[in-house]
């Protein structure tokens, strides 16, 4: 497969997974439709939190997350992804607002993001994942934020 048609195919697994993950009904949807493409032996990198390991503390940690907000994407860009024999990874970013769920409160995010690929079978899948922010003010990954117990529930 030529590094475009690569390109593409990763493309369209984002593009698939994203359109999905949004349009979820609930928590346990959600987090179902998250792992759909995770490696059993993914590591997320949340802020704030030691890493959560393999794709069933992947789907608990989404799930307990989506159960106290709702995520609001206004925008998001992809960069194209780096390919290597049978890993790649992709740049991202996203703003929007999470929403708590229990008041209504409104949190804006600007974020960036790293994915991590390998390439399984024939297809892609997210290996890793880690973000930050991009505002300067404290945003809800900081440990120091009164929201941070509930946006980060912990995998141990």
């Amino acid at each position: 497969m030529s590094k475009s048609d690569e390109i593409s195919k990763i493309g369209e697994m984002f593009d698939y997974r994203f359109e999905r993950f949004i349009s979820a009904n609930g928590p346990n949807e959600m987090s179902r439709v998250y792992v759909e493409n995770v490696t059993e032996d993914a590591v997320w990198m949340p802020p704030g939190i030691p890493p959560v390991r393999g794709r069933e503390a992947t789907r608990s940690w989404v799930e307990n997350f989506f159960s106290n907000f709702e995520l609001i994407v206004e925008a998001h860009q992809y960069e194209e992804p780096v390919i290597g024999d049978g890993v790649a990874y992709r740049r991202f970013t996203a703003t929007g607002r999470y929403v708590l769920k229990e008041t209504g409160e409104e949190i804006e995010f600007d974020q960036k993001y790293m994915d991590y690929l390998k390439k399984v079978d024939g297809k892609w899948y997210l290996s890793g994942h880690t973000w930050s922010s991009n505002n300067t003010q404290p945003s809800i990954w900081d440990p120091h934020h009164p929201l941070f117990d509930k946006t980060v529930p912990s995998p141990l």
